[in-house]
């Protein structure tokens, strides 16, 4: 089986493409929320790499959010065409999901949600513990306690956000993307039991509501 997945929903956007448990080819998206401008060309040099075609593919898994607004619409936006001009399943995937720790035991992922506070998801290293959510810092500290890995595409800004609140912080921030086979785990799951479209439809997760819609209440 082979799947194409995309997440351009932070700063660390991925493409691939996974066969049959195996990384094919990926490609790092350069670091930043500049997506759009770069996806397209990745996406062609990724399938030229491996001498492989769209209609090689059996699946497009995409990341739904959370994330930048922005940046969630740029790849559901090209994963959406891509299956419906070709009617290939199309899976979503909450952002938060398609991250696992290097390290064995308990982590969480952390995506900072600016003003809204931060995205989150709770794991024991095997099973979701604590579905994707939006927390205010404190009550994201009271739920992080017991969780010693901390695993964010940005660490630039949320260690410090979090001193603040808790100056004897214990956690280990570690910075990375999503994990592209952790993520094809969880699309193949969903393909087998029919939990995928093939209209173009796909549900985003967004988590709050946007500026726009802000203004407008």
């Amino acid at each position: 089986m082979l799947g194409l997945l995309i997440e351009t929903s932070t700063e660390r956007g991925l493409l691939a493409l996974v066969k049959d448990g195996k990384l094919l080819q990926k490609a790092d998206l350069p670091v930043g929320l500049n997506h759009s401008q770069q996806l397209m060309y990745y996406l062609e040099h990724l399938f030229t790499a491996v001498h492989l075609s769209i209609t090689d593919l059996h699946y497009i898994a995409v990341g739904v959010g959370p994330g930048s607004y922005t940046g969630i619409r740029v790849g559901a936006t090209v994963a959406k065409t891509l299956s419906y001009a070709t009617k290939l399943p199309l899976i979503g995937i909450s952002t938060l999901l398609t991250y696992t720790s290097p390290k064995p035991g308990a982590f969480a992922v952390v995506i900072d949600a600016k003003i809204g506070g931060v995205y989150l998801t709770l794991s024991d290293g095997k099973t979701v513990q604590h579905p994707p959510e939006l927390v205010d810092l404190k009550r994201a500290v009271e739920l992080l306690h017991p969780y010693p890995t901390l695993l964010t595409p940005n660490a630039a800004r949320l260690p410090g956000k979090f001193k603040e609140i808790q100056p004897d912080t214990h956690w280990e921030w570690l910075e990375c993307g999503p994990d592209p086979l952790h993520f094809a785990r969880q699309a193949e799951a969903k393909w087998k039991e029919h939990e995928f479209t093939t209209d173009g439809q796909l549900e985003l997760l967004y988590l709050r509501k946007t500026q726009a819609e802000l203004d407008r209440m």
